[in-house]
């Protein structure tokens, strides 16, 4: 076990600790903390890794799906305070359905195919994270363009993996 999946392993345990906050205490400033330390693992994780030369196959398949955890996390929550408008999170729960399901066809027909995070996905992630210091801070307006800014950035994200499965699936023919 490694350093960097070790750190995975912990942002993977955070998405309870998350909920545990909000369900029994309603602490949304604590569940953004959460957020943030999941954030900040998440930077330290991908540095060590690339540093420590520890990429491995169990990090590369954890590390997402952390990611998409904590992330959809964030989302049904402030949905359900009514923070941030339900479509907003029903847009981002289907594009991660989405590429969850484009993950699973390529594991199930052992592809091997590895489509690595690249800077679209870093900046959606990111700018989730920055939205959410925002609201945590200023709760404005501001903060709910910083929102709509993280879902055009998910949405680009997201046609740029479909773009890059659909030219490596019409390569296999």
């Amino acid at each position: 076990m490694t350093l960097p999946n070790m750190i995975t392993i912990f942002r993977l345990i955070l998405v309870p600790v998350f909920w545990i906050l909000f369900k029994l205490f309603d602490r949304i400033d604590l569940c953004i903390i959460v957020f943030m330390v999941a954030g900040v693992s998440d930077v330290l994780d991908g540095y060590l890794a690339r540093k420590l030369d520890q990429i491995t196959k169990l990090g590369t398949m954890l590390d997402p799906l952390a990611d998409k955890l904590m992330n959809l996390s964030l989302l049904l929550m402030l949905s359900i305070k009514n923070i941030i408008p339900q479509w907003i999170f029903i847009i981002i729960l289907l594009k991660e359905i989405l590429m969850i399901g484009l993950g699973i066809y390529i594991y199930l027909f052992k592809i091997d195919w590895i489509i690595p995070s690249n800077i679209f996905g870093k900046i959606a992630t990111a700018s989730l994270y920055i939205y959410a210091v925002s609201w945590l801070i200023f709760k404005n307006d501001f903060s709910y363009y910083l929102l709509i800014m993280a879902l055009v950035f998910n949405i680009i994200a997201f046609l740029n993996y479909g773009r890059i499965f659909l030219k490596l699936y019409r390569a296999r023919d």
